[in-house]
């Protein structure tokens, strides 16, 4: 009676579930939570000229300043990057627009600090303590806050901004230093969460995307982060990708945070659902809709998940598996844009195609920088480990007393001896041979 099952299986998922609401606090850096904000850097484009239209800007003493514009939901507030000296041989002042009225003479600098080497061929600026603005959603303000960085490595001796070469090497990221922060019951268990704007646009609920520029077509967050934990304080090893749909257990939740109202809603999804078979042990787990730019976060569940209809790839999983002696391995992995996919079908049982078998690979990678000659770039020979769907293995741990201890309880283990490597000419000649180094 598989059909029977299966059918069986659908209609109890979420069948005595409820909405379940969260309420949300604003929690900016000076609260005690910034070892929770990972480095998540967005960066935003640079320009030599003020954006178009009327922007009233004080009296520049820089050659060459810089003009950002940054989106918080849907307000733009403009950057500027100045000297306080025409001397200073890069950055040292920073204005913003933080009322965003399109005038930055009655703003109040903002702090910054930084360091310059012409000997190293480098300099870096970056405000000392968070930038605090508002902005409106829906009509209200809402509290937001975010740090500024901005680095250049210079293109031969000259250091002059003037240069294209250096232009070009100039980079300016923004780092969001604030969080959401509730919690919630469901199912027995008492859920801790933080949501982390981790593209910095001012929005708390962008489902987890590839970069256009994802580095080897595998997936790295450009949307928001969630840390969900149950019983303990939530911690670095928590995170997962933001999805917009989470599973609980046997339960899938649309998920819908609402900045006005403070709250996070998770709504019970109970139809067009196929049954979706797990691999052994997932503690973690992404999954990305290959048609729509929907996410799927799953925790805390059972050997299989209820999904809408849809083609699912693995975007990242942690698994942990018991060894031998009793102690739980936790792997890590993140998936590729060209891994397998898996559909799913309503009505009907699939498995998702990721972890076992793993297999060793070998990636043979050159870089230059722009401006450099051709011999003047460098090759990497890397070792890689990859799952059934392509998926990259990215951590291995070792000591957990139970799948899901916090990852920083878990002991660090000196590693086996590291593979070694020859590459060969066609007729057998060794032309060069190493080992790899891990990291």
């Amino acid at each position: 009676m598989r059909v029977f099952s299966i059918l069986v299986f659908l209609f109890a998922v979420g069948a005595n579930a409820a909405p379940i609401e969260a309420p949300l606090q604003f929690k900016a850096y000076k609260d005690g939570i910034d070892s929770l904000l990972s480095w998540s850097p967005s960066q935003v484009v640079l320009s030599k000229q003020p954006p178009a239209g009327e922007w009233k800007l004080p009296s520049l003493k820089s050659s060459v300043p810089a003009f950002a514009l940054l989106k918080l939901a849907d307000t733009e507030f403009l950057i500027v990057l100045d000297n306080k000296s025409p001397k200073d041989p890069f950055y040292t002042r920073l204005y913003f627009d933080a009322n965003a009225n399109r005038d930055l003479t009655d703003d109040p600098e903002v702090a910054t600090a930084g360091d310059y080497s012409w000997w190293f061929g480098s300099a870096r600026l970056s405000t000392t303590s968070a930038v605090n603005v508002t902005f409106p959603v829906n009509g209200q303000l809402v509290p937001y806050a975010f740090s500024i960085h901005v680095s250049c490595g210079f293109s031969g001796f000259s250091t002059s901004l003037k240069q294209n070469g250096n232009w070009e090497r100039l980079s300016f990221y923004v780092q969001p230093s604030c969080l959401l922060a509730g919690e919630f019951d469901y199912a027995g268990e008492h859920y801790l969460v933080s949501l982390c704007d981790q593209n910095c646009n001012g929005r708390f609920d962008d489902p987890a995307a590839r970069p256009q520029n994802g580095v080897a077509d595998y997936y790295f967050n450009s949307g928001d982060a969630m840390f969900i934990t149950t019983g303990r304080q939530v911690e670095y090893g928590d995170e997962v990708g933001m999805g917009g749909y989470l599973g609980i257990k046997d339960t899938l939740f649309q998920v819908q945070v609402d900045r006005v109202a403070n709250k996070m809603t998770l709504i019970p999804v109970t139809e067009s659902l196929g049954k979706l078979n797990l691999p052994q042990g997932v503690v973690r787990l992404v999954l990305a809709r290959t048609d729509t730019k929907s996410a799927v976060t799953v925790i805390d569940s059972g050997p299989s998940i209820a999904l809408p209809a849809g083609e699912y790839r693995v975007y990242s999983y942690s698994v942990a598996r018991k060894d031998a002696s009793g102690k739980y391995w936790r792997l890590e992995a993140r998936g590729s844009a060209k891994g397998i996919a898996s559909r799913v079908v309503e009505g009907k049982e699939t498995t998702l195609v990721a972890c076992d078998p793993f297999q060793p690979r070998m990636k043979l990678a050159y870089y230059r920088e722009p401006g450099f000659l051709d011999w003047e770039g460098s090759a990497s020979f890397d070792f890689q480990l990859r799952g059934a769907a392509g998926e990259e293995v990215v951590g291995l741990y070792c000591g957990g007393k139970t799948p899901t201890d916090p990852l920083s309880s878990l002991q660090w283990t000196r590693p086996p001896k590291s593979p070694t490597y020859k590459i060969m000419t066609s007729d057998g000649q060794i032309v060069a041979q190493g080992q790899f180094e891990y990291g």
